[in-house]
């Protein structure tokens, strides 16, 4: 449960990061953000489980970086067994790419932000 439970804090705090380096440079992003953030939570397996997903776009549904740590939650807190760690572990690294995207972008604008700001 810790290790999920950290991913999905690194998960937010990537969202985050992105989503304020990018509203410094570009004010319309913060009226995109909740479209976004709601059409994100429909592409997540949050209230059904990625078992009922097609065979066809459950890569589709892999590449989401959400998916594994829902699923991991649930198969952890809901039904109390292991979680399917190939796919926690696809998240994961999905994780980590893009908090290496959201530090590397923060850090080209962080520059900009008392100019802008």
């Amino acid at each position: 449960l810790p290790l999920v439970m950290v991913a999905a804090m690194l998960a937010a705090l990537s969202v985050g990061i992105w989503f304020a380096a990018l509203n410094v440079a570009y004010r319309d992003v913060q009226y995109v953000v909740p479209f976004l953030l709601q059409a994100w939570l429909f592409l997540t397996p949050v209230a059904y489980p990625l078992s009922v997903v097609p065979e066809e776009y459950r890569l589709f549904f892999l590449l989401n970086p959400l998916t594994g740590v829902v699923e991991g939650l649930r198969a952890v807190l809901v039904f109390g067994r292991e979680p399917e760690w190939p796919v926690v572990g696809i998240s994961t690294a999905l994780i980590l790419v893009t908090f290496a995207g959201a530090v590397t972008l923060f850090k080209r604008t962080d520059k900009y932000f008392a100019d802008v700001v």
